[in-house]
Order: structure tokens, then sequence, then C-alpha cells
């Protein structure tokens, strides 16, 4: 599986998730302007008891306060929709039939080259997929311990360690081309 195909299938994942995040979002939204309408409606009449200056500044702030927590409130439900999805991505490749995990761990060890002395560490539970993943990308390197992490491999050397995590590559190396790439089919 091609970092194309990855990403054409990370894409697919979050327009998926547009129809359920937009209603969401304008729930929230719509449920937050009626909040800060009846505040300041409550704070209109406060201010009408005090002088026209005291009032304009009060407006003012509450319209402020209410536009700053209604858009934190939007920025947040994003950040959580992106990674909500970058989640269900990572667990959609581990969770891939064996042979299309192994053809993107197997391009994994190749995009690594050979490193001298390296023992590779794989993903707890995914051993036999990156054994077989390695000699497809016909690399040969002595096993390590299986580390708690969401698929791939880490090669680990006296000079270097390459973290080749799925969770690693994804929030972390593919993170803003992805994350771009969601937030335009989301929002």
């Amino acid at each position: 599986m091609a970092l194309s195909d990855l990403v054409a299938k990370i894409l697919d994942e979050a327009k998926k998730e547009v129809v359920k995040i937009e209603a969401e979002t304008a729930d929230r939204i719509e449920k937050m302007e009626s909040e800060n309408e009846q505040k300041i409606a409550d704070r209109q009449l406060e201010i009408e008891k005090n002088t026209e200056e005291k009032k304009n500044s009060m407006l003012k702030k509450v319209k402020t306060l209410g536009s700053m927590q209604s858009r934190n409130m939007v920025l947040q439900t994003k950040q959580d929709a992106i990674e909500a999805t970058l989640d269900k991505v990572i667990d959609n490749i581990v969770n891939l039939p064996d042979a299309e995990y192994e053809a993107i761990i197997a391009a994994l060890f190749e995009k690594s080259g050979k490193v001298e002395g390296a023992v590779f560490q794989p993903a707890k539970g995914k051993e036999n997929q990156t054994i077989a993943a390695m000699k497809k990308a016909k690399m040969a390197y002595k096993q390590g311990a299986s580390l708690e992490i969401k698929g791939g491999f880490v090669l680990v050397s006296d000079t270097m360690e390459i973290d080749n995590s799925i969770e690693s590559i994804i929030k972390s190396e593919l993170r803003k081309e992805i994350e771009l790439e969601i937030s335009k089919a989301l929002f």
C-alpha cells in the first residue's frame, strides 16, 4: 500500500466523519449562542441600572467573552475530531489484513535502509507480520523485545534509533499534511 493510498484512505475516513462532526458542531454552537444570548439579556438589565458608560463597557465585555468562549469550544471540537480521526486511521492500518499490513511494514523497512548491527523491535502482537514484512523487504535484522506500540517497529543500533511505529509516523511525521486535509474535509 503506497503512501498516496494511505493518504487517500485517511481522507476517505475523514470524509465519513464530516456529517457527524458538522452536526455536533452545529448543535454545540446553537446551544452556546442561546446561552450567550440569555447571558447578554441578563447583563443588559443590570447595565441599564448603571451609567451609560458602564452599560456600553459591560455589554462589550460580555459579547467578547461569549465570542471567545464560542471560538474556543469550536476550536476544541475541531481538534478533538481531528485527533479521533487520526486514532481511527491508526487503528484501521493496524487492523488491515495481514498482506496489506505487511506491504506497509515492508515499505517502512525499505525506507529505513540497511542499518548495520541494528535490532528490530516489533509491535506487540504483530511479530509474525513484521518478520514476514522484513523478509519481503529482503532485510535481515535480529528481533528484539516487542514494544507496546500501535503497529510498525523500531530499529535500534548503537548509534541510532528509527521509530517506524504507525502511531509515530501518522501523528508526528505525516500529521501536518494529514491534519490539513482532514480539516478541509471536515470543516
